[in-house]
């Protein structure tokens, strides 16, 4: 019987053909976890680096990292930070009374600000008051 051995080679193609099928099957599945894993890791490098930029104290409202002159540039410049909520944390309200402060600056925005308003001003800050106001905003 000739028709046996056609009958085997037939049995072995079907078998081949569904082993292929459950073998692409199978990688679909392990390339759809592996893009899940991929995206939980990005979504944990975005976080991370999120909080890294949060932790950098001294912006200017722009965004710019602000430049430590210390008492070198005393021209008589004006804290910024008095126009902040709460104001100056050196009380300092018109020009001239920054004498022997340290300046931090943002050239690019013409942004200044004492020690003091640098410390506090940070992204965290910044951030905490934005989303405290989007809060009340949304409460109104």
């Amino acid at each position: 019987g000739g028709s046996g051995g056609r009958h085997q080679e037939v049995a072995y193609v079907v078998a081949t053909a569904r082993r292929l099928q459950d073998f692409e099957v199978a990688t679909r599945a392990a390339a759809a976890q592996n893009e899940a894993e991929l995206e939980t890791i990005r979504g944990l490098i975005a976080h991370n680096a999120l909080l890294l930029e949060l932790q950098q104290d001294g912006i200017c409202p722009a965004g710019h990292r602000l430049q430590c002159l210390g008492t070198t540039q005393d021209d008589g410049w004006y804290c910024n930070g008095a126009d902040a909520p709460g104001g100056c944390k050196s009380y300092i309200t018109a020009e001239g009374q920054t004498k022997g402060m340290h300046r931090f600056r943002c050239e690019s925005c013409d942004y200044d600000v004492c020690e003091r308003c640098y410390k506090t001003h940070s992204k965290v800050e910044l951030l905490t008051a934005a989303l405290r106001n989007d809060l009340n905003k949304s409460l109104d």
